[in-house]
């Protein structure tokens, strides 16, 4: 359950998914629909999230290219 919150599984999921492991072998296909789902989601922000870590070190980029140019400045800190 640990890396299911960590991951941001919301609360009612992780109830859910508890709910079915408590009902034993019967529920493995179900639990393994949803700790596909919720894979595919951490898969989604992952590529969101490094989009927007490159936009940010672009801005970067933009913001040191700007400085340099500044008399009286001496560049990136």
């Amino acid at each position: 359950m640990l890396r299911l919150r960590e991951t941001g599984m919301p609360i009612a999921e992780m109830q859910r998914f508890a709910g079915l492991r408590a009902r034993g072998e019967a529920t493995v296909a179900d639990r393994l629909a949803m700790l596909r789902e919720h894979r595919a989601g951490v898969a989604r922000r992952i590529r969101a999230l490094r989009r927007n870590a490159a936009a940010l070190d672009d801005k970067i980029d933009h913001y040191e290219r700007l400085l340099e140019g500044q008399p009286g400045t001496d560049g990136p800190a």
